[in-house]
């Protein structure tokens, strides 16, 4: 069994200038590319999924991280997969490791995400957080929540 996680950490606090990203575009941004790469690797699956919101250094900045679980056969392919998923929509993939957790990072201008397969689970991780943006909080994405 593996487990495959994709994290984001946008732990830069971005202050965009009037007429810049919000904190709802980055974390729409955020979710659709990690429920698009869980559908890449598991088109008739339901994930579990938990949104959180994260730190940034200042009180009119937010940011969000963003967690899928997706069951799948063969979480090394799956890894794989979502890499070129990624590369196929532009994203940056910044770093590929193989070795006994396979992992890899990617990035957007509003997000960043990393994959990592874990020996013995049979599950995919998905995970990303957004950079801090300001803006009213997301709708449905104002407290940590945990879905089944």
């Amino acid at each position: 069994m593996m487990v495959v996680a994709v994290a984001a950490c946008g732990c830069a606090a971005e202050r965009p200038t009037a007429g810049g990203t919000t904190i709802t575009q980055a974390a729409t941004e955020l979710q659709s590319t990690l429920d698009g790469s869980a559908d890449s690797i598991a088109p008739h699956e339901k994930p579990r999924s938990k949104r959180e919101r994260r730190p940034c250094d200042s009180d009119d900045l937010s940011s969000y991280g963003y967690t899928l679980f997706v069951e799948t056969r063969d979480p090394r392919s799956a890894g794989k997969s979502i890499i070129e998923y990624w590369r196929k929509r532009g994203l940056e993939v910044t770093s590929v490791s193989d070795s006994s957790t396979y992992s890899a990072r990617a990035r957007t201008k509003h997000i960043e995400l990393i994959v990592n397969v874990f020996s013995g689970e049979s599950n995919v991780m998905l995970h990303g957080f957004t950079n801090c943006y300001p803006g009213e909080t997301p709708p449905g994405w104002g407290s940590t929540s945990d879905t089944r």
